[in-house]
């Protein structure tokens, strides 16, 4: 498996540059792709569902119970028979329904204000829920460390952060120019591979 090091050595020789003396400029730019990222939405970031309660309220912290969520695809309630799916709808949407603040029943819809989920109506009684969602990766700057960032998006974090050095302290800006071009053809190729895997259009984040 490659590692943060594995990375970290290869922009050093194809910028380069001594890694021994900017071992710490190459770590931040890797880790800014990394944040950059996190929140999109391949293949490689997907998670298996996760089951959670609600209870009778309307509003959970997202922290509690999906931690490290990026995007949510899906809610569904687990009902006696199967199941049934929520539909997303945005907060105006669901502050635009007609409805009274004590109205409790079976929960139709979610939405997410300010990392909290909110599902309308309040549960009238306690049901378990199951959401599909993509998860974050973080990555530690050990030179060992090895995750999907350094072995699948291997190649998407390293040009992202070869980018970032040659603009920001190289100041290259048309070879800058010539790797964000390949950059881009990295993405849509993980686009690509993520409609295909997952037979389904990528979805705008959830935040």
């Amino acid at each position: 498996m490659a590692t943060l090091g594995d990375m970290r050595t290869r922009i050093a020789d194809e910028l380069q540059i001594d890694e021994s003396t900017q071992a710490t400029e190459i770590d931040r730019a890797v880790f800014s792709a990394v944040r950059f990222y996190n929140d999109n939405d391949f293949w490689f970031l997907d998670t298996a569902p996760t089951t959670f309660t609600l209870s009778a309220t309307s509003n959970y912290a997202l922290g509690t119970i999906l931690p490290d969520r990026s995007q949510i695809k899906s809610i569904s309630l687990h009902l006696t028979p199967g199941r049934t799916e929520l539909r997303y709808r945005t907060l105006q949407e669901i502050l635009d329904l007609d409805f009274d603040d004590a109205y409790t029943g079976v929960p139709l819809y979610w939405t997410i204000d300010n990392d909290t989920l909110i599902v309308h109506p309040v549960p009238n009684v306690t049901r378990t829920a199951e959401a599909y969602y993509s998860l974050r990766y973080s990555m530690t700057a050990s030179a060992s460390a090895s995750s999907v960032w350094t072995n699948e998006a291997e190649e998407l974090i390293r040009l992202h952060a070869e980018v970032d050095i040659l603009e920001n302290r190289i100041k290259d800006y048309a070879e800058a120019m010539q790797k964000r071009g390949r950059l881009a053809t990295v993405v849509a190729k993980l686009d690509e591979k993520t409609v295909a895997i997952r037979g389904l259009r990528r979805m705008k984040p959830f935040m």
